[in-house]
Protein backbone atom coordinates (compact mmCIF):
# COMPACT_ATOMS: atom_id res chain seq x y z
CA UNK A 1 0.00 0.00 0.00
CA UNK A 2 1.67 3.60 -1.20
CA UNK A 3 2.32 5.57 2.04
CA UNK A 4 0.23 8.73 2.74
CA UNK A 5 2.34 12.17 3.71
CA UNK A 6 0.60 13.94 6.52
CA UNK A 7 0.09 17.15 3.86
CA UNK A 8 -0.07 15.78 0.57
CA UNK A 9 -2.37 12.52 -0.09
CA UNK A 10 -1.34 10.29 -2.96
CA UNK A 11 -5.06 10.24 -5.27
CA UNK A 12 -5.34 8.64 -8.34
CA UNK A 13 -8.65 9.70 -9.24
CA UNK A 14 -10.78 12.61 -8.94
CA UNK A 15 -14.41 12.81 -7.01
CA UNK A 16 -15.41 12.88 -10.85
CA UNK A 17 -13.93 9.74 -11.84
CA UNK A 18 -14.49 8.71 -8.68
CA UNK A 19 -17.80 8.74 -8.82
CA UNK A 20 -18.35 7.79 -12.73
CA UNK A 21 -17.38 4.48 -11.31
CA UNK A 22 -19.86 4.33 -8.36
CA UNK A 23 -21.72 0.98 -9.84
CA UNK A 24 -18.66 -0.66 -10.15
CA UNK A 25 -17.65 0.26 -6.33
CA UNK A 26 -20.97 -1.14 -5.13
CA UNK A 27 -20.40 -4.18 -6.95
CA UNK A 28 -17.00 -4.84 -5.16
CA UNK A 29 -18.13 -3.54 -1.85
CA UNK A 30 -20.79 -6.38 -2.31
CA UNK A 31 -17.98 -8.98 -3.09
CA UNK A 32 -16.21 -7.89 -0.13
CA UNK A 33 -19.30 -8.28 2.07
CA UNK A 34 -19.03 -12.00 1.22
CA UNK A 35 -15.67 -12.27 1.68
CA UNK A 36 -16.02 -10.57 4.93
CA UNK A 37 -19.08 -11.79 5.96
CA UNK A 38 -19.42 -15.58 4.30
CA UNK A 39 -21.60 -16.85 7.35
CA UNK A 40 -24.56 -13.95 7.44
CA UNK A 41 -27.21 -12.94 5.50
CA UNK A 42 -26.97 -9.29 6.15
CA UNK A 43 -27.40 -6.46 3.31
CA UNK A 44 -24.75 -3.73 3.53
CA UNK A 45 -26.23 -0.67 4.63
CA UNK A 46 -26.40 2.69 1.70
CA UNK A 47 -22.97 3.36 1.18
CA UNK A 48 -21.86 6.96 2.25
CA UNK A 49 -19.20 9.34 0.02
CA UNK A 50 -16.39 10.97 2.16
CA UNK A 51 -14.25 13.43 -0.10
CA UNK A 52 -11.41 15.79 1.66
CA UNK A 53 -8.01 16.45 1.12
CA UNK A 54 -7.60 14.36 -2.29
CA UNK A 55 -9.00 11.42 -0.29
CA UNK A 56 -12.60 9.75 -1.79
CA UNK A 57 -13.63 7.05 0.31
CA UNK A 58 -17.20 4.84 -0.33
CA UNK A 59 -18.20 3.37 2.93
CA UNK A 60 -21.09 1.00 3.84
CA UNK A 61 -21.43 -1.25 6.83
CA UNK A 62 -22.46 -4.92 7.46
CA UNK A 63 -23.40 -6.64 10.89
CA UNK A 64 -20.32 -9.78 11.21
CA UNK A 65 -21.15 -11.80 14.27
CA UNK A 66 -22.81 -8.78 16.21
CA UNK A 67 -19.76 -6.02 15.26
CA UNK A 68 -19.98 -3.35 12.93
CA UNK A 69 -17.61 -3.63 10.00
CA UNK A 70 -17.07 -1.22 7.79
CA UNK A 71 -16.58 -1.75 4.15
CA UNK A 72 -14.53 0.54 2.33
CA UNK A 73 -13.77 1.52 -1.81
CA UNK A 74 -11.03 4.21 -1.71
CA UNK A 75 -8.04 5.68 -4.04
CA UNK A 76 -5.28 6.42 -1.03
CA UNK A 77 -3.12 4.21 -3.22
CA UNK A 78 -2.59 4.05 -6.92
CA UNK A 79 -5.26 2.72 -7.72
CA UNK A 80 -8.94 2.02 -6.07
CA UNK A 81 -8.70 -0.21 -3.67
CA UNK A 82 -10.84 -2.02 -1.11
CA UNK A 83 -10.67 -2.39 2.95
CA UNK A 84 -12.91 -3.66 5.73
CA UNK A 85 -12.55 -2.02 9.06
CA UNK A 86 -14.39 -3.26 12.11
CA UNK A 87 -13.92 -2.35 16.14
CA UNK A 88 -12.66 -4.85 18.28
CA UNK A 89 -13.24 -4.23 22.02
CA UNK A 90 -11.14 -1.77 22.50
CA UNK A 91 -9.44 -1.38 19.11
CA UNK A 92 -9.47 -2.33 15.82
CA UNK A 93 -9.19 -4.69 12.95
CA UNK A 94 -8.52 -3.20 9.58
CA UNK A 95 -7.65 -6.13 6.30
CA UNK A 96 -7.18 -5.10 2.65
CA UNK A 97 -5.91 -7.80 0.10
CA UNK A 98 -2.52 -6.84 0.69
CA UNK A 99 -2.41 -6.48 4.45
CA UNK A 100 -4.25 -6.80 7.79
CA UNK A 101 -3.20 -4.81 10.87
CA UNK A 102 -4.34 -5.11 14.36
CA UNK A 103 -4.74 -2.38 17.09
CA UNK A 104 -5.76 -2.35 21.01
CA UNK A 105 -5.22 -0.10 23.51
CA UNK A 106 -3.61 -2.00 25.45
CA UNK A 107 -0.05 -0.84 23.43
CA UNK A 108 -0.49 -4.31 21.59
CA UNK A 109 -0.11 -3.72 17.42
CA UNK A 110 -0.25 -6.80 14.85
CA UNK A 111 0.67 -6.06 11.05
CA UNK A 112 0.47 -9.30 8.46
CA UNK A 113 1.71 -9.13 4.44
CA UNK A 114 -0.49 -11.62 2.78
CA UNK A 115 2.26 -11.64 0.36
CA UNK A 116 4.87 -12.65 2.34
CA UNK A 117 2.94 -14.80 5.14
CA UNK A 118 5.34 -12.77 6.96
CA UNK A 119 3.72 -11.41 10.82
CA UNK A 120 4.82 -8.75 13.10
CA UNK A 121 4.15 -7.47 16.26
CA UNK A 122 5.03 -5.30 19.23
CA UNK A 123 3.38 -4.96 22.62
CA UNK A 124 4.46 -3.26 26.08
CA UNK A 125 4.26 -4.64 29.65
CA UNK A 126 4.33 -0.98 30.79
CA UNK A 127 0.67 -1.40 32.31
CA UNK A 128 0.85 -4.16 33.77
CA UNK A 129 2.52 -3.13 36.71
CA UNK A 130 5.46 -5.20 35.85
CA UNK A 131 8.20 -4.28 37.84
CA UNK A 132 10.33 -4.18 35.08
CA UNK A 133 8.41 -2.98 32.02
CA UNK A 134 9.44 -4.31 28.32
CA UNK A 135 8.73 -4.17 25.30
CA UNK A 136 8.60 -7.66 23.66
CA UNK A 137 8.90 -7.58 19.69
CA UNK A 138 7.22 -10.56 17.99
CA UNK A 139 7.99 -12.26 14.17
CA UNK A 140 6.43 -15.29 12.24
CA UNK A 141 6.03 -16.72 9.01
CA UNK A 142 3.81 -19.84 8.07
CA UNK A 143 6.04 -22.78 6.62
CA UNK A 144 2.57 -24.45 5.96
CA UNK A 145 -0.58 -23.95 7.35
CA UNK A 146 0.03 -26.08 10.00
CA UNK A 147 3.93 -25.57 10.70
CA UNK A 148 5.72 -22.08 11.42
CA UNK A 149 8.74 -20.46 12.67
CA UNK A 150 8.34 -17.58 15.25
CA UNK A 151 10.86 -14.93 17.06
CA UNK A 152 10.27 -13.09 20.32
CA UNK A 153 12.61 -10.29 21.37
CA UNK A 154 12.45 -8.23 25.07
CA UNK A 155 13.78 -5.11 25.17
CA UNK A 156 13.76 -3.55 28.63
CA UNK A 157 12.57 -0.13 29.08
CA UNK A 158 14.78 1.46 31.46
CA UNK A 159 14.04 4.04 33.68
CA UNK A 160 10.38 3.72 33.04
CA UNK A 161 10.58 5.71 29.92
CA UNK A 162 6.91 5.68 28.52
CA UNK A 163 7.79 2.93 25.98
CA UNK A 164 6.12 5.38 22.95
CA UNK A 165 9.31 7.13 22.78
CA UNK A 166 11.71 3.76 23.94
CA UNK A 167 9.58 2.15 20.33
CA UNK A 168 11.98 4.77 18.35
CA UNK A 169 15.29 3.43 19.43
CA UNK A 170 15.07 -0.13 19.28
CA UNK A 171 17.23 -0.35 16.81
CA UNK A 172 20.02 0.58 18.57
CA UNK A 173 18.89 -1.31 22.13
CA UNK A 174 20.09 -4.63 22.94
CA UNK A 175 17.23 -7.07 23.95
CA UNK A 176 17.88 -9.14 26.96
CA UNK A 177 15.60 -12.32 25.56
CA UNK A 178 15.94 -14.07 22.53
CA UNK A 179 13.56 -17.47 21.38
CA UNK A 180 13.27 -18.78 18.15
CA UNK A 181 10.45 -21.27 17.84
CA UNK A 182 9.27 -23.95 15.46
CA UNK A 183 6.02 -25.85 15.32
CA UNK A 184 6.32 -28.90 12.76
CA UNK A 185 3.70 -31.56 12.46
CA UNK A 186 2.02 -29.83 15.75
CA UNK A 187 5.40 -30.43 17.96
CA UNK A 188 6.81 -26.65 19.60
CA UNK A 189 10.62 -26.98 19.61
CA UNK A 190 12.54 -23.37 20.95
CA UNK A 191 15.74 -22.34 21.32
CA UNK A 192 15.82 -19.23 23.81
CA UNK A 193 19.06 -17.25 25.17
CA UNK A 194 19.49 -14.55 28.30
CA UNK A 195 21.81 -11.80 28.47
CA UNK A 196 24.47 -11.72 30.75
CA UNK A 197 25.09 -8.05 30.57
CA UNK A 198 28.20 -8.35 32.89
CA UNK A 199 29.88 -10.63 30.23
CA UNK A 200 27.53 -8.91 27.58
CA UNK A 201 27.04 -12.54 25.86
CA UNK A 202 23.78 -14.46 25.49
CA UNK A 203 23.63 -17.68 27.05
CA UNK A 204 21.12 -20.56 25.70
CA UNK A 205 18.55 -21.59 29.20
CA UNK A 206 16.46 -24.08 29.68
CA UNK A 207 12.71 -23.33 29.89
CA UNK A 208 11.43 -21.92 32.76
CA UNK A 209 10.01 -24.28 35.43
CA UNK A 210 8.55 -22.61 38.35
CA UNK A 211 9.81 -18.88 37.28
CA UNK A 212 13.92 -20.29 36.86
CA UNK A 213 15.86 -20.58 34.12
CA UNK A 214 19.11 -22.42 33.89
CA UNK A 215 22.17 -22.28 31.86
CA UNK A 216 22.33 -25.04 29.49
CA UNK A 217 25.40 -26.70 30.12
CA UNK A 218 28.03 -27.39 27.31
CA UNK A 219 26.68 -24.81 24.99
CA UNK A 220 28.71 -22.09 24.30
CA UNK A 221 27.36 -18.59 24.84
CA UNK A 222 26.94 -16.33 21.76
CA UNK A 223 27.84 -12.63 21.11
CA UNK A 224 25.23 -9.94 19.85
CA UNK A 225 25.93 -10.24 16.19
CA UNK A 226 26.40 -14.10 16.24
CA UNK A 227 22.53 -14.10 17.32
CA UNK A 228 21.92 -11.41 14.57
CA UNK A 229 23.79 -13.74 12.21
CA UNK A 230 21.26 -16.93 12.89
CA UNK A 231 18.28 -14.24 13.50
CA UNK A 232 18.63 -13.20 9.46
CA UNK A 233 19.80 -16.80 8.28
CA UNK A 234 16.19 -17.95 9.50
CA UNK A 235 14.27 -15.10 7.80
CA UNK A 236 13.73 -13.11 10.40
CA UNK A 237 14.36 -9.08 10.94
CA UNK A 238 17.01 -8.27 13.63
CA UNK A 239 15.02 -4.80 14.13
CA UNK A 240 11.54 -4.33 14.23
CA UNK A 241 10.25 -2.44 10.64
CA UNK A 242 9.67 0.90 10.63
CA UNK A 243 6.20 -0.32 9.55
CA UNK A 244 5.00 -2.05 12.70
CA UNK A 245 6.84 0.93 14.93
CA UNK A 246 4.30 3.79 13.21
CA UNK A 247 1.52 0.94 13.65
CA UNK A 248 2.75 1.01 17.36
CA UNK A 249 3.12 5.13 17.58
CA UNK A 250 -0.31 5.66 15.80
CA UNK A 251 1.62 6.77 13.07
CA UNK A 252 0.43 4.71 10.03
CA UNK A 253 -1.21 7.33 8.25
CA UNK A 254 -2.94 4.67 5.94
CA UNK A 255 -4.50 3.02 9.14
CA UNK A 256 -5.21 6.78 10.35
CA UNK A 257 -6.94 7.93 7.50
CA UNK A 258 -9.21 4.93 7.47
CA UNK A 259 -9.77 5.20 11.19
CA UNK A 260 -11.05 9.01 10.87
CA UNK A 261 -13.42 7.36 7.70
CA UNK A 262 -15.12 4.71 9.81
CA UNK A 263 -15.55 6.94 13.04
CA UNK A 264 -17.52 9.40 10.93
CA UNK A 265 -19.39 6.99 9.48
CA UNK A 266 -20.07 5.45 12.61
CA UNK A 267 -21.35 8.75 14.32
CA UNK A 268 -23.19 9.84 11.69
CA UNK A 269 -24.73 6.73 11.47
CA UNK A 270 -26.32 7.41 14.97
CA UNK A 271 -28.05 10.84 14.08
Amino acid sequence: MTAIDDTSVIASMTNEEFLANYKDYIEELRKLVEKVNKHTDCEPTEPGFYSGDGVNVLVSSVNTYGTDTYLMSHNLGEKVSYAAFAYIGDGYRLSNDEEFYECQNDGHVTHYDSATGYTEELLDTFNDDDPNPRIIYRQSFQLSQKNYNALVMNYPINGFIDPKVTVNYLHNKTPNYISFDKILFGKSFSKTYVLNENENLYHRVTPQINGYRVYVPFVQPSTKDGLIKIINSRGFRSNPSNDVIELYRNDNNYVKTIKRVADMYKENAKK
